[in-house]
């Protein structure tokens, strides 16, 4: 059955608003859960694959690039075609591609299942948020989104330390399957607990039946160069040929999106929802200080395992405290921002994020509770005081009748973010790593030849390991040079983000300082 027009929790029974709730955390989760998981993962991936960095960060890249310029459209699909199909549909296709990344026998394999993934997860997460949002009333919708993000970041957090533990009895593959029964628990039950919705010309006036997948085609065509650059620039520079070139076309994709976006009848970006203060103020934000939060939650678990030599299931186990304070907070921040409005609780947030940064830079301790147990503690806390009341505001801002699309763009941005700071923070990190390994190498008295030795295992920053040939005297001094190199890598990421979170505190606070309760 097909509602025309969205119906709000004071027409449907709650029992219904419960199942939508829990089956689009479900789906919503996996994207999540494999984000965090596979950053968990990275370092025992490149281990047993023999990888680069960069063939690592493409690992993560490929699949957020297609999650990124695939999103907008999948919440344009969710509008038009339905958001429990498209919910359907993404978590079908979301399961064939993780039984594809756990059977990956190389590299290549593992990063194209990636790839797929993203796609499934473009109609996935644009859907959940808009079924979400259609769902509950609009003085309801702040606490059922914050029960959203706050649930959907606690399955989050205890799954890397369940992966942790995979990893250690059996290998990194089983990451992958575990999203198997989370998809069959939502492909079984989607159909018969949630009610279909989508927007109807009678409430909304005529729509085209069509979806922008130029416009999908065109966001690909410009962040697949744009990545590719970026990465490329990590290890040959900026003023490499490839690199320009690779930059430059993206740069020309991203004006031809545009040009497209405003001449299609049903644009997957409608740029006229910019034109609000609020809206385009909050993207801006969310762009901003998910670049800051990737780059930390990138860096994190490989800092963990290979500068502080945590197992996988320490440093799986190590970010629990950290979701287990945002799950708390996230809730009590959307009802205070349904009641007293989002200003504070946005330019308050994005400073506690950031003193949880400058502590993480400042750890020198492997200890955990001397460590980075205390920063870890702010961390939650900063996000969970920010992300529910910016969700809210995104989604008040456009209205109920672009809820899919809304969602969408905000979710595309959140990925860009990520595309972004691991490409981003990879230049910066391959920079810093090979001066601090220089110094640290001298300083260890390491002479000409071994130093030459070592030129082709750079590429692999904290996964470098001794090359044939260095002498044995050498292998102890080596390990702690490069743990002590990628410390310093994790400093300067955490700096730069610290940086990038006062600028989102300012955002956030112009966008929403005219909104009042």
């Amino acid at each position: 059955m097909t509602d025309p027009a969205p119906k709000f929790a004071s027409q449907r029974s709650k029992t219904e608003a419960r199942w939508a709730l829990a089956l689009t955390i479900a789906a919503s989760s996996v994207a999540f859960i494999d984000m965090t998981i596979v950053n968990l993962a990275l370092p025992i991936m490149q281990r047993d694959l023999g990888s680069s960095f960069q063939e690592m960060q493409w690992v993560v890249e490929a699949y957020v690039l297609f999650l990124t310029a695939l999103t907008l459209t999948g919440g344009g699909m969710a509008d038009v075609f339905g958001r429990r199909k498209v919910l359907c549909m993404g978590a079908g296709l979301f399961l064939v591609a993780s039984v594809l990344a756990g059977l990956a026998a190389d590299a290549n394999q593992l990063i194209a299942a990636r790839a797929l993934q993203g796609v499934g997860g473009a109609m996935l997460a644009p859907a959940s948020l808009a079924i979400v949002s259609s769902s509950f009333a609009p003085e309801e919708r702040g606490k059922a989104l914050g029960q959203w993000a706050a649930f959907s970041s606690i399955s989050t957090a205890f799954a890397p330390a369940l992966g942790g533990i995979l990893m250690d009895l059996w290998s990194w593959r089983a990451i992958f399957f575990i999203n198997v029964p989370i998809l069959l628990f939502v492909l079984i039950l989607a159909p018969r607990k949630i009610r279909e919705s989508k927007r109807a010309s009678a409430v909304d006036g005529p729509i085209s039946s069509k979806v922008d997948y130029w416009g999908g085609v065109l966001a690909v065509l410009a962040l697949a160069p744009l990545t590719y650059g970026l990465l490329r620039a990590g290890q040959s520079g900026l003023d490499d040929t490839i690199v320009i070139a690779s930059l430059g076309f993206a740069v020309t994709m991203v004006v031809t999106f545009i040009e497209v976006e405003r001449r299609v009848p049903a644009p997957m970006m409608p740029l006229p929802l910019f034109r609000s203060k609020v809206f385009a103020g909050m993207n801006a934000m969310t762009l901003v200080q998910f670049i800051a939060i990737s780059a930390v939650m990138f860096f994190l678990p490989m800092t963990l395992i290979q500068a502080f030599q945590y197992t996988p299931v320490q440093a799986g186990a190590a970010m629990i405290p950290s979701m287990a304070v945002m799950f708390l907070t996230a809730p009590k921040a959307g009802k205070l921002a349904d009641r007293y409005g989002p200003k504070w609780l946005l330019a308050v947030g994005p400073w506690i994020s950031a003193a949880a940064f400058l502590w993480f830079a400042q750890v020198t301790s492997t200890q955990y509770v001397a460590g980075v147990l205390g920063p870890i503690l702010v961390m939650g806390l900063g996000f969970g005081t920010w992300v529910s009341p910016l969700t809210s505001a995104v989604m008040s801002a456009a209205g109920d009748k672009n809820a899919g699309v809304a969602s969408g763009i905000n979710n595309a941005l959140a990925r860009l973010a990520q595309l972004l700071a691991i490409a981003l923070m990879g230049i910066l990190a391959t920079m810093v790593f090979n001066q601090a390994l220089d110094i640290e190498l001298a300083r260890a008295g390491f002479d000409a030849a071994s130093i030459d030795l070592l030129a082709g295992e750079r590429d692999k920053l904290g996964a470098m390991s001794a090359p044939d040939g260095l002498a044995e005297r050498w292998v102890a001094p080596l390990e702690d040079s490069v743990r002590s190199a990628f410390r310093q890598v994790f400093a300067a990421v955490c700096y730069s983000a610290a940086v990038l979170c006062v600028v989102a505190s300012f955002l956030g606070y112009w966008a929403t300082r005219g909104i009042v309760r």
